[in-house]
């Protein structure tokens, strides 16, 4: 009962927005938003497209990653150690040290 007032509360708010969007802002600037918005929205599709193909780091990994270093299995949910890991993936193998990007290349390995 809650989530459905949640909806038509959600639903009531959005259409009071619309209204208040189609008063405020002319039709052609809402054209030109929109354009720019699904531009970028294009353009991130087609970088992560092109990164999973290519595996840089704007691709994504779905496969399961071993360590290349020691080869042990890496878990599935990350907890990234660094600020590039958070950003862009990777991990830091617990074993060995050694840290690697989402792909699984070495980046820097501890002895």
């Amino acid at each position: 009962m809650k989530y459905t007032k949640a909806i038509l509360g959600s639903i009531a708010v959005f259409v009071v927005l619309d209204i208040l969007i189609s008063v405020l802002i002319p039709d052609r600037v809402m054209n030109v938003i929109f354009i720019v918005v699904a531009s970028l929205v294009f353009l991130g599709i087609l970088l992560v497209a092109i990164g999973t193909v290519t595996k840089n780091r704007w691709g994504m990994n779905l496969e399961s990653v071993n360590c290349p270093a020691c080869g042990s299995p890496l878990p599935q949910v990350r907890q990234p150690k660094s600020f590039r890991q958070a950003l862009w993936g990777g991990w830091t193998c617990a074993k060995c040290g050694c840290e690697m990007d989402k792909w699984s290349l070495l980046i820097t390995r501890t002895y």
